[in-house]
């Protein structure tokens, strides 16, 4: 897959001073798919300066107070109260062009992104010619993602897992495995998210599917319109309902951060 990685990332190498432009519908659906992890909020605006006092006049001796009762202590916030956190680590299984990597910093700044890519020349293209670079705090295996499942100290860890070593004729038998499928549900910390590119042009899609629902009690589908893409959104914990997505759909692309629209995409959600 990394020829549609590489066309899709084409213009992050050649026009750097220009917004990226993410042609590939499977790119936006993937952005789209990983909306179901919080995404951050904007920042808030900074107070304004408080305007300078005018000098007190001297005050006459105050007579002693009296000493104030303790405030009762405050009740703790409910979780529905509180907005959910965004992710803070993730991991995406399969490299090619970076073009995910690129959307995902530019939408999520404060993620750290670790990649598994299991051919070390593809890494190295990517560094050389599209803008790829793993910033302070992330890493770049070169190991099958299979193997890189299993890794005692990555268990838990990655509130965001991308899968995107599928290709439209061939997936790698060790990543249609049921141990495959236990394996990458480990990487999940409790909040976790999975986001998984399959085809639904494969014969084994919906075969895929429902192996994946073996693992992960609650699934979406956000299918492709004018690709044979379909993502896979899984959580062993509730996700957000269609409603939410779209809100959060509409958000993303009301701050324009990257050059196409997800809401469509969003829109056509549904239910294995």
């Amino acid at each position: 897959c990394i020829g549609i990685n590489i066309k899709s990332s084409i213009l992050s190498c050649r026009h750097r001073s220009r917004p990226l432009d993410f042609r590939y519908e499977y790119v936006q659906l993937l952005l789209t798919g990983a909306l179901a992890q919080a995404p951050p909020t904007s920042p808030a605006s900074p107070a304004p300066p408080a305007s300078p006092a005018s000098p007190a006049s001297p005050a006459s001796p105050a007579s002693p107070a009296s000493p104030a009762s303790p405030a009762p202590p405050a009740s703790p916030a409910s979780k529905t109260s509180q907005a959910p956190e965004a992710p803070s680590r993730g991991v995406l299984l399969g490299l090619g062009g970076a073009g995910i990597v690129h959307l995902l910093r530019a939408t999520r700044p404060a993620l750290k992104l670790d990649i598994v890519e299991i051919d070390g020349a593809v890494v190295a293209l990517a560094r050389q010619h599209f803008g790829y670079l793993a910033r302070p705090g992330e890493q770049a295996f070169v190991q099958d993602a299979a193997r890189f499942a299993k890794r005692p100290e990555q268990a838990g860890r990655h509130d965001l897992v991308m899968v995107d070593c599928f290709g439209e004729s061939f997936i790698p038998p060790a990543l249609l495995t049921a141990e495959f499928f236990r394996d990458v549900r480990g990487l999940l910390s409790p909040r976790g998210v999975l986001v998984a590119n399959l085809w639904s042009t494969h014969p084994r899609h919906e075969a895929i599917v429902r192996q994946y629902g073996k693992f992960y009690p609650h699934i979406w589908l956000v299918p492709g319109r004018s690709s044979g893409n379909s993502i896979l959104v899984a959580s062993p914990n509730p996700l957000p309902d269609q409603a939410t997505m779209i809100k959060r759909a509409h958000d993303l692309d009301s701050r324009s951060l990257v050059p196409f629209k997800v809401l469509p995409h969003a829109m056509r959600m549904r239910r294995p």
